[in-house]
């Protein structure tokens, strides 16, 4: 789910409860939910968090040019990644 930041702050729980059920029982558990806005640009690299990236408001963010200047050739990376997992993936 993705939610716009006003809603995050405003809306949004700490965490979801997932129910599943198969036919060996249901199971209940709570799974945490992790806020983008929780976080600013640096705090994603530096906790290597880079799979937050296509949710976080950039328009919002004064320093975003400065801080994903010199990061250009990992994200290139990691997309490269994606889309490699996302071609493996499609077919199978």
């Amino acid at each position: 789910m993705h939610l716009n930041p006003s809603q995050q702050s405003s809306q949004c729980c700490d965490d979801v409860n997932v129910i599943i059920n198969t036919p060996g029982g249901t199971f209940d558990f709570g799974v945490p939910i992790m806020k983008v806005n929780s976080y600013s640009l640096a705090q994603i690299f530096e906790k290597d968090l880079c799979f937050l990236l296509p949710f976080y408001d950039y328009h919002s963010d004064p320093d975003f040019g400065v801080i994903i200047h010199g990061k250009i050739s990992r994200i290139r990376s990691l997309f490269s990644v994606i889309v490699l997992m996302a071609s493996v993936i499609s077919v199978s």
